[in-house]
């Protein structure tokens, strides 16, 4: 994986903020090669001289862990994390991302002026400096992970997200991670290449690297593999993997979380895989503190509570006739859920369901707490 002519190999180098460096070295362990992925991007950046790069994907589809993956490889890469408590603001990065260039460029500045964070302009100019005096054997990499958890209020409407700039100097990109949400939530009025992968669309590359993942585990812990051999009488890596890859829905943090699990001994019998592995539980928890304000209506608990209950997804009308509440404001809601629904159009209607089916689980669990 090649992205830019520097050799440069700490990921402690001062380009990569300490506050990111954590949750690079933990999104990035075990990972398992995802080479597909690295080549559309680098062909992106050999074909354009500028552009955007976009993988979007439900949570725990691994959008994290390549952007991650790709700083360790990659330190000269520019990062931000907008998931981090406290990094989902415009001006916070803009702060951040333009400190990191004047920090690494030789540009004769020392500091942020006062209007650096009032909106793009600063960030553009920097950008542009850059593009001049840089080599043109090298780029201006920038990769942002989790672009839609950005706080909406930190900036005006009309504005692109984080100010991201609608044109870009010769040898910028920009890579960026994103949950599925609404173009109209997106904000990004761009006059540049674009390229977006959706990691949904291929779900035989992720269940081949989910099956090199699962054989990785069996083989670093083969005293787990005849354990689950003695107490439940998965006899073969293959039977183990079928389970796994079933039960996983092609989810990797699902996948991620269960392995932990099995190793840990969480699971004894068979029918223990029924059960959400325990790691989930607190993520599960931050979905439903995010699509929940702090005081939710009656309408949003008895959506949800529909939701986590239906077999199979559902339409706005098969919704509507379970739910007593207005068709536009049922469907506003959903519309905000979007990165944690499955939404497919069949015959012009939609149909929806929460994402992940140990998500919809999580809610039946928790039907105590609905009214």
């Amino acid at each position: 994986m090649t992205f830019c002519t520097e050799k440069i190999t700490n990921i402690n180098s001062r380009n990569t903020p300490p506050e990111f460096e954590e949750i690079i070295a933990e999104k990035s362990q075990n990972f398992v090669d995802r080479a597909w992925i690295f080549t559309a991007m680098n062909n992106f950046m050999a074909r354009w001289n500028h552009g955007y790069f976009s993988l979007i994907g439900y949570p725990g589809s691994g959008k994290s862990a390549i952007l991650a993956q790709m700083v360790k490889e990659n330190p000269s890469i520019h990062y931000y994390n907008c998931q981090i408590q406290g990094k989902n603001r415009a001006d916070q990065f803009l702060e951040n991302l333009s400190t990191q260039l004047i920090n690494r460029y030789p540009l004769g500045i020392s500091s942020l002026p006062e209007n650096a964070t009032e909106d793009g302009s600063y960030f553009a100019f920097l950008l542009q400096k850059i593009a001049d005096i840089l080599p043109r054997s090298q780029k201006i990499i920038i990769a942002i992970d989790a672009l839609d958890a950005i706080d909406p209020n930190s900036q005006p409407s009309y504005t692109n997200l984080f100010y991201l700039p609608r044109y870009l100097p010769d040898r910028v990109y920009f890579l960026l991670t994103s949950r599925p949400i609404s173009q109209g939530k997106l904000k990004l009025l761009i006059e540049a290449p674009q390229e977006t992968i959706n990691l949904e669309k291929y779900p035989d590359k992720t269940r081949g690297e989910m099956e090199e993942y699962i054989r990785k585990f069996c083989a670093d812990e083969k005293n787990t593999l005849l354990k689950l051999n003695a107490e439940m009488g998965i006899n073969s890596e293959a039977e183990l993997s079928n389970i796994l890859l079933e039960k996983s829905a092609l989810n990797w943090m699902y996948l991620s979380e269960i392995l932990k699990a099995i190793r840990e001994g969480y699971y004894r019998e068979r029918q223990d895989f029924e059960q959400i592995p325990p790691g989930l539980n607190s993520y599960y928890q931050q979905h439903r503190e995010k699509m929940l304000s702090q005081t939710p209506s009656e309408l949003e608990l008895q959506l949800l509570k529909t939701l986590g209950e239906a077999p199979d997804a559902q339409t706005l009308d098969a919704i509507t006739k379970q739910i007593d509440g207005d068709d536009y404001e049922i469907e506003e809601i959903l519309e905000n859920w979007g990165e944690f629904l499955r939404v497919e159009e069949r015959e012009l209607d939609k149909y929806y369901q929460l994402y992940h089916p140990s998500f919809q689980q999580f809610f039946r669990d928790d039907r105590a707490k609905f009214p």
